[in-house]
């Protein structure tokens, strides 16, 4: 099986920083520090250290994203797939025509969903 090159987007990776949300409800602490793109691979997927491409990445603050590294997977998010979330978050960014100020807000949305009802 011909194994797939990661997809690397910067520009996506800028639209999550400019998201400006954490997609993390941290318990008893406060999100602080700029957002990034945390790549988050598929539960058994690949190793530490593999290549995740860019349209797994969810937004998390620095403090959440070291968190998560920390604690792993399962500690950090619960029962929570961030992966519906950065696929949400793909497909707002891949919309032709539409406005980045736009997809920022719908992106916004869409997070801040996440974090109260942890599904899309």
């Amino acid at each position: 099986m011909l194994k797939q090159k990661p997809i690397r987007d910067k520009k996506y990776l800028r639209f999550l920083h400019d998201i400006g949300v954490c997609c993390n409800i941290p318990l008893g602490l406060v999100c602080r520090g700029d957002i990034c793109g945390h790549h988050e691979n598929k539960p058994m997927e690949g190793t530490m250290g593999a290549k995740v491409s860019d349209n797994q990445a969810v937004p998390l603050c620095f403090e959440c994203h070291l968190r998560r590294h920390i604690i792993g997977r399962k500690a950090f998010w619960g029962d929570r797939t961030p992966l519906e979330l950065a696929d949400a978050l793909w497909k707002i960014w891949s919309t032709k025509g539409m406005p980045y100020q736009s997809k920022l807000e719908l992106g916004r949305q869409k997070v801040l969903k996440w974090r109260i009802h942890g599904r899309i």
